[in-house]
């Protein structure tokens, strides 16, 4: 098994088609709300957060010139 390293620990491929894991903390009644309005609008909370943190990243690489990948870093292919 292929393996990625960083200078803290040793973690295995993922075996998601690719995809790489985001944890994010959330506080008890933020996170039931968000489990809330996602299932009232019939969706998953993974793709309730998606579709903001895309346009997000869409509208700041619009409005800001940012472009990726940045200098210096390689960014995975999608």
């Amino acid at each position: 098994m292929v393996t990625s390293v960083n200078k803290f620990a040793v973690f295995p491929e993922p075996m998601n088609n690719g995809l790489r894991r985001f944890t994010l903390d959330l506080e008890p009644s933020l996170r039931f709300r968000l489990k809330v309005i996602a299932a009232l609008k019939g969706v998953s909370m993974r793709e309730y957060c998606l579709l903001p943190i895309e346009m997000q990243l869409a509208k700041d690489e619009a409005d800001g010139g940012l472009t990726l990948p940045l200098k210096g870093h390689k960014y995975p292919k999608s």
